[in-house]
């Protein structure tokens, strides 16, 4: 039922606007009300102008026939005007409301998506669509559209009742056959709207997932020449979400016309069995006739918004039950942060990690690193070095085992204070700004002027004060200068340790030497942790934590670590060469 889906939605995402929701909804009782009396009041008008004898006006008795039939006509006209400014003022309050509701949504998922809350995976294409389209469906396509369905249903009783008030028989008569027809076209399109609504919703995460992997692989496919073929599958992909699109808004829009078609077929029966069989006078005949034809024309555009909500609520519906059964994955966090501090080392006591369905990565992991050591992990591929370096980083929580740090054990109330501690640079850095001070302050349009110069004395040690004051672009850059900004930003945050993972992997001999000095420079002054293939990065650490199949094999420096293993030596080699 779309009742239990409003009623989740509002308790996820707007448990504090129950309120707001109940006046939106209960405020169209009064254009319902303003519509019931213009009714009335057209009949009265059609009744008088035709029957100036049918109506006892004696509160009228001094003024004049014309000036009577005026005031009704203004009276009829002022109603209808204020039930329209009314809604008016209703659909803007309304959206206002669900565009700040959207906005807030669009906050929290954007928080959660880019801080330390998602333990359950989420797709990046998934996010995309969260972010991109799965809000806007759910705040106006099912949102909106209930509240509107609650109204118009208001709206419509009212109408309803002035009818049976009048008509009573004859009007209960038309209402079964309108409600039969409405009742075998909700049989059909309901079911319609559901599939087609689930089938969208497949097929724009099929899409999103698709277009953002074909984006990365951009490279591949222009030198392996597989621009058509790409192409045809994202025409395929494509295709199908624009066809489910296109289900959806024509399976809202037609069964609008088979109302039409009923309601009229109503009023016609109507007509003829009152001309057939109506004991009224000619003029009362013709007030009932114009009275109940308003009627008409008033119910059958709300009958039609009723039925042009209740297929965008069904065909959304299952958007907005996986928006909220995404945003139910994440674990609310507390606000409060404890204060941490580094002053002696970090230990981990017995921590195993393993990612889903897989094998333990790490087993058993035991070591302790002192403030101002210079770390190296070393070891093949797949031996949990990138796991480790995340478990320090606090990005994983250990499964078993504890993470201490000055004796502190590390858990969700100290771990920002902890990351709070920690600078890195990985082999896949992100510069996702045009001006090479926003990558440094990793802040979008920053001006903090009194920060510019040490930013500018951190680039000119780094040899790269010249494109500053050029104003070049960071995409402009060679993928060295590019490096050597992301250094840059570990050295602007000064942090008490240093994370590298794979920091130098993807560069040249020359950029590679000086980023080497540059973090050598740092040892005793910072605590470097770093992971590494190639060797020499490391040849000056304190010690090295060497890593097999998810354990650490042995801790010990460069030379000890070589003399004790053939396969360790055998890298030394390797990283030689």
């Amino acid at each position: 039922m779309f009742i239990n889906t409003f009623s989740n939605f509002i308790n996820t995402f707007a448990k504090k606007e129950k309120i707001t929701f109940a006046i939106l909804t209960l405020s169209s009782t009064i254009a319902g009300l303003l519509e019931f009396a213009g009714l009335a009041l057209i009949y009265l008008f059609v009744l008088y102008l035709t029957d100036k004898s049918a109506l006892n006006l004696n509160i009228f008795i001094n003024v004049d026939e014309k000036n009577i039939t005026l005031l009704i006509g203004i009276l009829i006209a002022v109603i209808y005007v204020l039930k329209d400014l009314f809604m008016i003022a209703h659909i803007k309050i309304q959206s206002r409301f669900l565009f700040k509701l959207a906005g807030k949504i669009f906050n929290d998922f954007y928080l959660k998506f880019i801080s330390q809350e998602n333990e359950d995976e989420i797709k990046n294409s998934d996010k995309i669509k969260i972010l991109n389209k799965s809000i806007v469906d759910a705040c106006w396509g099912f949102c909106a559209k209930t509240i509107m369905l609650f109204s118009n249903i208001i709206i419509a009783i009212l109408i309803l009742a002035y009818l049976f008030i009048k008509f009573k028989f004859q009007a209960a008569g038309i209402a079964l056959l309108v409600g039969a027809i409405w009742f075998v076209e909700n049989k059909y399109f309901k079911k319609q709207a559901k599939k087609y609504g689930e089938l969208l919703h497949n097929s724009q995460k099929i899409r999103a997932d698709y277009t953002l992997k074909t984006i990365n692989s951009t490279k591949e496919v222009i030198i392996y020449n597989k621009e058509k073929l790409f192409l045809k599958k994202a025409d395929e992909i494509e295709k199908s979400a624009l066809n489910w699109e296109r289900n959806v808004l024509t399976n809202e829009i037609m069964p609008v016309y088979f109302t039409e078609i009923g309601i009229m077929i109503a009023l016609a029966i109507f007509i003829i069995y009152l001309l057939s069989n109506s004991t009224l006078s000619g003029a009362q005949l013709s007030a009932t006739l114009a009275s109940y034809a308003t009627v008409i024309l008033r119910i059958t555009p709300v009958i039609n918004r009723t039925q042009s909500c209740l297929y965008s609520i069904r065909a959304f519906k299952f958007e907005t039950n996986w928006l909220i059964e995404t945003y139910k994955k994440f674990k609310n966090k507390q606000t409060n942060i404890n204060e941490i501090c580094f002053d002696s080392d970090i230990v981990f006591s017995n921590v195993n990690f393993s990612y889903p369905q897989e094998k333990f990565s790490l087993n058993n992991i035991n070591f302790k690193i002192k403030k101002g050591d210079f770390i190296g992990i070393v070891g093949l591929s797949g031996c949990g070095k990138t796991t480790l370096f995340n478990l320090i980083c606090g990005f994983l929580k250990p499964q078993s085992g504890e993470i201490f740090i000055d004796g502190n054990k590390l858990d969700e109330n100290n771990l920002k204070s902890w990351q709070n501690k920690i600078a890195i640079l990985t082999q896949d850095f992100s510069l996702p700004f045009s001006k090479m001070e926003e990558n440094i302050a990793f802040e979008p349009d920053f001006d903090n002027k009194s920060e510019i110069n040490n930013i500018i004395k951190i680039l000119d040690e780094l040899e790269l004060n010249e494109e500053f004051k050029n104003n070049k672009n960071t995409q402009d850059l060679s993928l060295g200068q590019k490096h050597r900004i992301a250094l840059a930003r570990t050295l602007y945050f000064d942090r008490k340790i240093i994370m590298l993972d794979e920091a130098t992997s993807s560069l040249d001999v020359v950029n590679e030497e000086n980023i080497v000095q540059k973090i050598e420079n740092l040892k005793g002054k910072k605590t470097i942790i770093a992971i590494a293939h190639r060797l020499k990065t490391l040849k000056n650490c304190t010690k090295i934590i060497y890593m097999k199949e998810g354990k650490i094999a042995d801790i010990g420096t460069l030379e000890e670590l070589e003399m004790k293993f053939r396969d360790f030596h055998k890298l030394i080699e390797l990283s030689k060469f």
